[in-house]
């Protein structure tokens, strides 16, 4: 669980960007994200509702990656899709979740992009420690299987169910048990989900009163509220 990569670095000002679909046309996204006045982008490197990736085309992702930074567009970002599940019990779906996840973070790497966002899932049951442990043990084998200068982030959730990421002592257990991979780790916060989850953040002082549990992780917690609040402003417009 050892890395010594590096954290990648954004510019210090305020990025403002959106998801944009793709379809079959990527290079179209970066345009059209210029176009409305963007200087970050979000996107998916797959179907989002399917577990199946599309086959590899390097000059195609190539062709993104570039036309992003034409467009002048950092962070690029990849959005995983939403079946993978890291906490699951269910040996199938946590393999399959393992290799979509994988494979998402190698996709990324020839677009160009800085970070790959997943949802932290649902134990489905096994218990919130459980689940936790399964989260940690699956990024534990695809970190290192992976290119380093892609950093993963954990989403944060609503909190419905058995899902997890509501609260964010969740959130900051699971990075306690990574603490070789702080480089390449950090936290995005859904703004909707926030709100879902009961958090006020209706004004820059409700904001700062967020219960954040950064502490309780070996992860810097400047690393993580610098890539948060980065987040947070780079999809306003999402």
């Amino acid at each position: 669980m050892k890395s010594n990569t590096q954290a990648p670095t954004l510019s210090v000002h305020r990025r403002l960007g959106r998801h944009v679909p793709t379809g079959s046309k990527p290079v179209k996204a970066a345009a059209i994200a210029q176009e409305i006045g963007c200087n970050a982008i979000q996107i998916f490197a797959s179907n989002p509702t399917g577990w199946r990736p599309p086959a590899d085309n390097p000059k195609g992702s190539a062709a993104f990656a570039q036309a992003a930074r034409d467009c002048g567009l950092d962070p690029v970002v990849i959005h995983a899709p939403y079946l993978i599940n890291l906490a699951s019990p269910d040996e199938l779906i946590w393999e399959k979740s393992l290799t979509l996840l994988r494979w998402t973070l190698q996709r990324g790497s020839l677009l160009g992009a800085t970070f790959v966002i997943f949802h932290t899932g649902s134990h489905r049951g096994s218990g919130v420690e459980a689940g936790i442990a399964r989260i940690a043990q699956a990024i534990d084998r695809i970190l290192p299987e992976t290119p380093p200068e892609v950093m993963l982030l954990l989403e944060n959730d609503v909190g419905a169910g058995d899902s997890l990421g509501h609260n964010f002592e969740q959130i900051g257990a699971v990075l306690h048990l990574l603490p070789g991979f702080a480089a390449r780790m950090g936290v995005c916060l859904d703004t909707a989900h926030l709100w879902g989850a009961g958090h006020d953040i209706s004004s820059a002082a409700a904001v700062q009163r967020v219960p954040l549990a950064w502490n309780a992780s070996r992860l810097s917690t400047l690393m993580i509220q610098r890539w948060l609040w980065a987040a947070i402003e780079m999809f306003m417009l999402a």
